[in-house]
């Protein structure tokens, strides 16, 4: 039996743009500000939080068994979003070295 092997590369020459990184930075903010965010119960019981996106529309993000559940997870998500913030200012200096 005979097994043909080959591979395969693609390259995304599709650079994001100067107004992709700035919407991202503006949805990121939004998200990293908990004034952004709210609960709604639905009909099953269950909590969703939602946030408000740019066009003034509430987007759903997840769902959770109670209320205090579900703040919680909006609490990490908007621990991850300042992360991302942070990581867009660049890499910080945590130590020099000199010559003696």
């Amino acid at each position: 039996m005979t097994h043909i092997y080959y591979r395969t590369q693609t390259y995304n020459t599709n650079e994001p743009t100067k107004s992709d990184r700035e919407a991202a930075k503006e949805s990121w903010m939004r998200l990293s500000n908990k004034s952004y965010w709210r609960i709604t119960q639905l009909a099953t019981g269950y909590h969703q939080a939602e946030w408000l996106n740019p066009e003034e529309e509430w987007v759903a993000q997840t769902r959770r068994q109670t209320a205090d559940e579900c703040e919680a997870a909006i609490d990490e998500s908007i621990v991850h979003y300042q992360q991302r913030l942070r990581g867009l200012e660049g890499p910080k200096v945590v130590r020099t070295f000199s010559e003696d």
